[in-house]
Formats: structure tokens, C-alpha cells, sequence
């Protein structure tokens, strides 16, 4: 016969039965999600990048106006024509001076990552620089809100990862220099052109930052 005591006892676990707050953590732990959460997730990204058709109204002709949000400087808009050509211009001049530095054959173009990689970095955000001014060219304005954010506030961030990784395969290029000073003709163009791209990115970034804009 058991006693009081040993009636009350409560079982034991066994390693088959987790316990509740082991559930609750593995409930709880970031990055997981259900396939159900999954497909809701991937399904409202797209979305989000798209919120900016909503500010399309269909009106009675059957076409789609646009009703959301410009934003404009103190320029007038012949001013703003002119000032957008030289940007598109400078965005294009910075993207073809990069594909001339990876045409010259120099020492570290030839197989150091320390220099390939960063030229690689260099090639992507001179491309997107491109694009981002390039689609300022002849736009309506005031600039819609969505051409707005996908331009002039992205010309910064990407004409600075420009200029810093040129920085980095001039640093590389030379240091592989130390190491081959027999083929320092070779890769003077390589140093040259580099130096100019980041002038004229440079350029191109302190005109974009020289108006203030504003919702209008």
C-alpha cells in the first residue's frame, strides 16, 4: 500500500516527452516559419514593392492617371531638364570609364581577388548609378513619389560604393605592384582611369546632394 506522500510524486520526464517551455522556445525561435507564414510572407513581397501602382486611378477613358505624391527642388523645370541630362550624362561617363578599367591589362586584373573582387563591386553599383540617372532623363516633373525614391535617393548609396570600391582595387592594384614593379606601364591606365571615375562619381554626388527636395 503507497503512502500519501509517494502518491503525490509526479512522474518523471523521459527524453521523449519534451518539456513545455522546450516547445515554446522551438515555437518561438526567430527565422522559423510554417509553409502556410512562408507562402504569405513571399506572396506580400511583392506587394510591398509594388504599393506604388495603388496611387494609379483607371479613370473614365479607360487609362491610368497617376494620383499619389511628387516631390520637386527650387528648380524650375527647364532648369531641372538641364540639370538631370548632366546627371544622366555623369551616370553613363562613370559606368563607361569603369568598363575601361577592367579592359586594361594590369597586374592585379590578371588574378589578384584583391582587386577583381572589388572591381566586381565596383561594376554592379556602376551600373545601378547609371540606371538610377539615366531614368531621370526626360521624366515628367515633379518626379513621382516611386521614381523619386528609386532615383535621387538611391544616387548616393550607390555612387559611394563606386568610389569606395575603386579606392579598394587601387589599394590592391598597388600593392601588387610592390610585388611586380616590372609591369608598372601596364597598369599605370588601370590607376589612371580609377582616379578619374572617382572624381566624376564624386562630382555626380555632390550635385545630386546640392538641392534640398520636397513633397509637393
Amino acid at each position: 500500500m503507497t503512502s500519501n506522500h509517494q502518491k503525490n510524486i509526479p512522474p518523471k520526464k523521459t527524453d521523449s516527452e519534451p518539456s513545455k517551455a522546450t516547445e515554446s522556445k522551438s515555437a518561438k525561435a526567430p527565422g522559423t516559419a510554417s509553409p502556410k507564414e512562408a507562402d504569405a510572407r513571399s506572396s506580400a513581397k511583392p506587394h510591398r514593392r509594388r504599393a506604388y501602382l495603388e496611387d494609379f486611378k483607371k479613370t473614365q477613358n479607360g487609362d491610368y492617371q497617376y494620383e499619389g505624391s511628387r516631390y520637386a527642388c527650387e528648380l524650375s523645370e527647364k532648369e531641372w531638364k538641364k540639370k538631370s541630362t548632366g546627371m544622366a550624362a555623369a551616370g553613363i561617363a562613370v559606368l563607361l570609364l569603369t568598363i575601361a578599367a577592367g579592359c586594361v591589362p594590369s597586374v592585379g586584373l590578371q588574378g589578384s581577388v584583391f582587386v577583381l573582387l572589388p572591381y566586381a563591386v565596383q561594376l554592379a553599383a556602376a551600373c545601378s548609378l547609371a540606371w538610377a540617372c539615366a531614368r531621370l532623363w526626360g521624366k515628367e516633373y515633379p518626379l513621382r513619389e516611386y521614381v523619386y525614391q528609386q532615383t535621387v535617393c538611391k544616387i548616393s548609396l550607390r555612387g559611394g560604393i563606386c568610389i569606395a570600391a575603386a579606392g579598394v582595387s587601387v589599394i590592391g592594384e598597388l600593392a601588387e605592384l610592390t610585388r611586380h614593379s616590372d609591369k608598372l606601364l601596364s597598369s599605370i591606365p588601370f590607376l589612371l582611369i580609377e582616379v578619374i571615375m572617382g572624381a566624376a562619381a564624386l562630382a555626380l554626388l555632390k550635385n545630386a546632394k546640392k538641392y534640398m527636395w520636397k513633397r509637393v
